[in-house]
């Protein structure tokens, strides 16, 4: 839990710091809504991204576009970076697992709806 609670700051703070460069309204909030959006497994970051992506559009579409493109990035970077070595250190569990184990999830989310 705390290693999810780490990578659920970072987020937040990044989203905070990219809003404020360009001038998105709302930007301590959406941070927050962020934060706590990406502690729900798999698709929490992803909804998180939507919601302020729609509220970057106040800023103008490529504002818009630019900030589902960071969210994008993030969400790589979140899975296959930091995620990895935050749990590294926390739970004791070895990056590669933890890559398997996220892809894993990640196959049986998309084949349920079948």
């Amino acid at each position: 839990m705390l290693g999810n609670l780490v990578t659920s700051l970072i987020s937040g703070v990044g989203t905070y710091v990219w809003l404020l460069i360009f001038g998105v309204p709302y930007a301590v909030l959406l941070a927050l809504v962020v934060a706590l959006f990406d502690l729900i497994p798999l698709v929490g970051s992803t909804i998180a991204g939507v919601i302020v992506s729609l509220v970057a559009l106040t800023r103008g579409v490529p504002v818009a576009i630019a900030t589902v493109g960071f969210y994008v990035v993030y969400r790589y970077l979140e899975d296959y970076l930091l995620n990895p070595r935050v749990m590294k250190h926390t739970v004791k569990v070895t990056p590669g697992f933890t890559i398997i184990a996220t892809l894993a999830a990640a196959r049986c989310s998309d084949s349920s709806g079948r």
